[in-house]
């Protein structure tokens, strides 16, 4: 026997079916019986899962937000219509100061094993398995201290023929940890009536004896609750 062995690639994604020519000897000739004299075998060209991943919410108040903490979900898609993927993994290192929350709230929508360790500065997730189509979502909460925080995953592998391939993309996104700005507006205005949905303005004409109303409006604009509020006018007579 003789055994001939050639790397080869595949240049599109999907199933691609090889036949070969029927094997020819100088003594016999061609044998194009198709179970002796004809080869064929199938390559499947697999493309790699995708990555995304999100800060929820992206901007978060300190005392305000709950927990002080942004849900962060990775979002892993298997683009091949007929073929699963397996083995898949990525890792996540936080930058400075970012950590896993307490508790961490992990979270997965496939198989596979999410290592989050509340206050670690990294998370991974390996042995993931996604169907043909599917999708898998990997979520764990982050806190830390105020500032900005930009962050970039590895790139997403899988396992092809006890192979790891990691040529799967990177994810990207920002959370803004802050500390919440109170705020008040203030607005006052004149009108003929009484009436709260009437016509009111910053300024109306009227002659000596008739009678005005003024409407005060508070309003909050800034990111967190206020108590205690209070207004006063020394301009305004209320006593008859």
């Amino acid at each position: 026997s003789c055994t001939l062995t050639v790397d080869v690639a595949g240049l599109a994604v999907g199933s691609q079916l090889n036949i070969s020519d029927a094997i020819y000897a100088a003594e016999s000739g061609y044998n194009t019986n198709l179970a002796t004299g004809i080869a064929q075998a199938q390559l499947d060209v697999l493309a790699p899962p995708t990555i995304v991943k999100d800060f929820d919410p992206n901007l978060v108040l300190l005392g305000v937000t709950p927990g002080d903490a942004s849900v962060l979900s990775f979002t892993i898609t298997n683009p091949n219509p007929s073929s699963g993927l397996v083995g898949v993994s990525f890792s996540d290192t936080f930058p400075a100061g970012l950590v896993v929350a307490t508790p961490a709230n992990g979270s997965s929508t496939c198989t596979g094993t999410l290592t989050a360790v509340p206050g670690a500065g990294s998370v991974s997730f390996t042995g993931g398995a996604i169907g043909a189509d599917g999708t898998c979502t990997v979520s764990v909460d982050v806190t830390g201290p105020a500032g900005v925080y930009p962050n970039t995953s590895s790139p997403v592998s899988h396992v092809i023929g006890g192979a790891t391939v990691s040529n799967g993309l990177t994810a990207s996104d920002t959370v803004v940890i802050d500390q919440p700005i109170p705020s008040l507006a203030f607005r006052k205005e004149i009108g003929p009536t009484g009436d709260l949905d009437g016509a009111w303005s910053d300024y109306l004409a009227v002659t000596a004896g008739d009678q005005v109303w003024y409407r005060l409006t508070v309003e909050n604009t800034g990111e967190l609750p206020l108590t205690g509020i209070a207004v006063s006018d020394p301009m305004l007579d209320l006593s008859g």
